[in-house]
């Protein structure tokens, strides 16, 4: 999720709320570009989608360990 410019990289203080919207927004797409418009709703559905199936997949691997 860490950009290779300092533009893509996350702006917010570590452990804070706008850190972690910041990287369920990128997890749904949105580039982290000051040009690009600010995530919405369904950005922010759909990189948390993406969170909760990689969640659901580390908890599946952990079981089987």
């Amino acid at each position: 999720l860490k950009g290779t410019t300092l533009k893509q990289q996350n702006p917010h203080e570590k452990n804070t709320l706008a850190w972690g919207t910041w990287i369920i927004a990128r997890l749904g797409g949105y580039s982290g570009y000051a040009a690009q418009s600010p995530p919405g709703p369904l950005t922010l559905k759909w990189g948390l989608d993406q969170f909760n199936m990689m969640r659901d997949g580390y908890y599946i691997m952990e079981k089987d360990v």
